[in-house]
């Protein structure tokens, strides 16, 4: 359009030097008035419909940017159907969609756990002849993942790892996130394990959000031995734990038999030595690893610091060091945490609060007499 508008000037001006021409040599009449006149009227209507256009196409640019705007701004207050909602009404005023306005509007999908408008959205961008990038896929993995479809979520991988777009690391780290979430089974921590392989071959830029995902795959599998080579890898090479990547290897380390709870009160150590600060999920962690070692001297140790030193135990922590009593035979300890707990103030229902006093008088009329009388002479002092 642009072009065949400079054509229309061009040819324009030429007319009208023409016309100025055979003025000069006296051929002056109204036919050459005529034609002067009619060709200044065509450029000027060329002009304007240029003008026109050019500002319909800034119009529905400006109107394409807002709708975009308004999509992302409901995904991320998980409204869903808003988003969807405004996708609808572009296409009603004939707003052409792109990838970005796609990808918006996935992208709410996946912070409310709709996989199958993710899903359907995706398919939709090929029959409108939209190419997906790696954003659009992405977004689509993670609402698979968050909707617990975790073999829709490695079959889009797959695919991409086939047919492109090549993945990134939100891309692996949604896969292997799918994986963590399985849990126990079928060997999911095997091929979380097996994903990162795979992007470290592909020289992927993996951040820690992938390695704390693996870590937790390893978690939830049992398997301790994976958990902490991928650890230990992470604080040689990079890219460098976090807390969370920590808190996941320390409750790996509560599995099996019980015999590695001095692991999780090493890496309790290696977190201060690290520069981050463990956080209530740190020592509950470490808490249940000597729990289920029949440490209830370093449980109830792990419970004291945090009251001495931070961060303030919760419910969490108080029940990790009761059940590590329970677990050795302290009933009278695992009795007195139990005061302790409802002295805090931490159980504010009245329900909770009745169901614990219950457990807990249970367990203190199980005890011999002379056991009782200890205990209240303590409770006394």
């Amino acid at each position: 359009m642009r072009l065949a508008a400079s054509t229309l000037r061009r040819a324009g001006l030429r007319t009208s030097l023409l016309a100025r021409g055979a003025a000069s040599s006296g051929s002056q009449g109204p036919l050459s008035n005529n034609n002067n006149h009619n060709n200044t009227n065509k450029d000027n209507n060329s002009d304007n419909n240029n003008n026109d256009h050019h500002n319909n196409n800034n119009y529905n640019e400006e109107l394409l940017r807002n709708y975009t705007r308004l999509i992302s701004a409901a995904g991320r207050q998980k409204q869903t159907r808003e988003a969807l909602r405004l996708l609808c009404e572009m296409e009603a005023k004939s707003i052409t969609l792109n990838v970005i306005t796609y990808n918006a509007a996935i992208g709410a999908c996946s912070r409310s756990h709709c996989w199958e408008s993710a899903l359907g959205l995706l398919s939709e961008m090929g029959h409108r002849l939209l190419e997906p990038n790696v954003n659009s896929c992405s977004a689509a993995m993670t609402a698979c993942d968050r909707g617990g479809q975790w073999e829709r979520s490695l079959s889009i991988l797959r695919e991409m790892l086939s047919w492109g777009p090549a993945p990134d690391a939100v891309t692996f780290g949604a896969a292997i996130s799918a994986c963590a979430r399985l849990g126990r089974s079928d060997g999911q921590w095997e091929r979380a394990v097996g994903l990162l392989e795979i992007a470290c071959l592909r020289r992927v830029g993996l951040d820690v959000v992938c390695f704390s995902a693996a870590i937790t795959a390893c978690e939830k599998g049992g398997h301790w031995p994976g958990a902490l080579v991928l650890l230990f890898a992470m604080m040689q090479s990079g890219p460098a734990p976090n807390v969370i990547s920590f808190n996941a290897a320390m409750s790996a380390c509560a599995h099996g038999d019980g015999r590695h709870w001095w692991r999780a009160l090493a890496l309790l150590e290696d977190i201060r030595s690290s520069r981050l600060a463990p956080d209530a999920v740190s020592f509950s962690a470490a808490t249940n690893a000597c729990g289920r070692g029949f440490a209830w001297q370093q449980a109830i140790g792990l419970l004291e610091h945090m009251r001495c030193c931070g961060p303030e135990p919760d419910v969490v922590n108080y029940s990790a060091a009761i059940a590590a009593c329970e677990a050795a035979q302290e009933r009278r300890q695992a009795l007195q945490l139990g005061r302790q707990l409802l002295l805090s103030g931490l159980v504010n229902s009245g329900e909770a609060e009745q169901k614990l006093e219950e457990r807990l008088l249970g367990k203190f009329d199980s005890l011999p007499a002379a056991a009782t009388t200890t205990s209240n002479e303590k409770s006394v002092d």
